[in-house]
């Protein structure tokens, strides 16, 4: 059975640039390779703090406080992220006893700090600790219910609004004065008024 351990980590360095264009790579400070025991071409992953990306690539040598993903990478990250390169080591379980990988913490000019607590802020949760608001609910519109009453006041089998509408005339304009008014109250029908025979 064969192992896989991380051999080397740098935390916490600053995207110093992003090359679309370059070979698709990561350059690093020669001098940050050489504490982390990274050597040039080996396999790296990248992990973005900021925005959660997660890659693979290789290492290669760059100037001071180089940090710079090249080629498809570039479209992961964004200048002034922080990320966390690791290297890894495979073997038996046995080359393992006593081992420890090579941490070397790094500060936001891409330099190695000795402390790991310099690195802490000094006041206030961490970023990475900070809870996110809350997003708000947006309120649920549930239609109105009315008595039936309410929507049918005059039993004419059509619902009224409650803003005081009144009821429809259910004689016509000629049958102004009908002659059932208590058949109109209760049918909402308006009988034809009969027509006197003239002498």
């Amino acid at each position: 059975m064969r192992r896989t351990m991380m051999k080397s980590k740098l935390h916490r360095a600053t995207v110093a640039a992003a090359d679309l264009n370059s070979v698709d790579s990561i350059s690093l400070d020669s001098d940050l390779m050489a504490r982390a025991r990274i050597v040039e071409w080996e396999q790296v992953d990248v992990l973005d703090i900021d925005n959660g990306a997660r890659f693979q690539t290789y290492a290669i040598r760059g100037g001071a406080g180089d940090v710079i993903v090249n080629g498809a990478a570039a479209r992961l990250v964004q200048l002034g992220d922080r990320i966390i390169i690791i290297a890894y080591a495979h073997g038996d379980p046995g080359e393992f006893d006593g081992f420890r990988p090579a941490i070397v913490h790094v500060d936001d000019r891409n330099r190695a700090v000795s402390d790991a607590s310099r690195l802490a802020p000094t006041s206030g949760p961490s970023q990475s600790h900070r809870r996110l608001p809350t997003p708000r609910r947006r309120p649920q519109h549930r239609p109105v219910r009315h008595p039936r009453h309410a929507l049918d006041p005059h039993g004419m089998g059509h619902p009224m609004r409650s803003t005081g509408q009144k009821a429809p005339n259910p004689c016509p304009a000629s049958s102004s004065n009908p002659s059932n008014p208590t058949e109109v109250a209760t049918t909402g029908r308006c009988s034809a008024p009969q027509r006197r025979n003239q002498p």
